[in-house]
């Protein structure tokens, strides 16, 4: 199970963290994109990888749990994308 947090400053010191960068795309689309923690991105970078935000969140999910990954951090510094608006995965 991954763990999602709005904050990088939540993640548990030494658990391995992922970054889904939230931006606004268009006056009314919001876009994302799972990026390395540490990287650097150009919008024109992340608009040529990015996906609609809720697309993008529940493949950043599955991601993170392919790769044992235990938190993912929405960095949506401007609130375009918060929790009540984040779809929900069903599990079985």
């Amino acid at each position: 199970m991954v763990r999602i947090i709005d904050r990088r400053g939540d993640a548990v010191p030494g658990e391995s963290v992922a970054r889904l960068r939230v931006w606004k795309m268009s006056e009314q689309d919001v876009g994302a994109c799972l990026i390395p923690i540490d990287a650097i991105m150009d919008k024109s970078a992340m608009l040529e990888i990015s996906d609609p935000a809720a697309e993008a969140f529940l493949d950043a999910i599955s991601q993170c749990e392919k790769e044992g990954v235990a938190t993912l951090w929405v960095h949506d510094p401007i609130g375009l994308f918060p929790p009540h608006a984040r779809p929900v995965r069903e599990t079985r």
